[in-house]
């Protein structure tokens, strides 16, 4: 998983992240632009609904996603009119 993410982040500026949990039946839903990863977590500046960019990044685990998708009209419509975030406050 890592070595896809590393290989979108070198192509397109955003991506959606998604995390399932069947069994809480929760789901976290990120879209924003990778900052880094290693062999355990992604590191991602994300925006919400309005296209206002997060303070803090987000750690999210590898291990816990269960869909990446990437230049697909919604990321890309949101990029198209997307101000610059500001720089990480906290980048762990």
């Amino acid at each position: 998983m890592r070595s896809a993410i590393d290989s979108i982040k070198t192509q397109y500026d955003g991506i959606i992240i998604e995390c399932e949990d069947a069994e809480d039946e929760s789901e976290d839903f990120y879209i924003g632009s990778v900052l880094s990863t290693n062999d355990e977590k992604v590191t991602l500046q994300h925006f919400d609904g309005l296209g206002t960019w997060e303070d803090a990044p987000s750690i999210i685990m590898l291990s816990d996603i269960s869909l990446v998708q990437f230049d697909t009209p919604y990321v890309n419509t949101f990029w198209k009119y997307l101000a610059e975030p500001s720089a990480p406050k906290d980048n762990p």
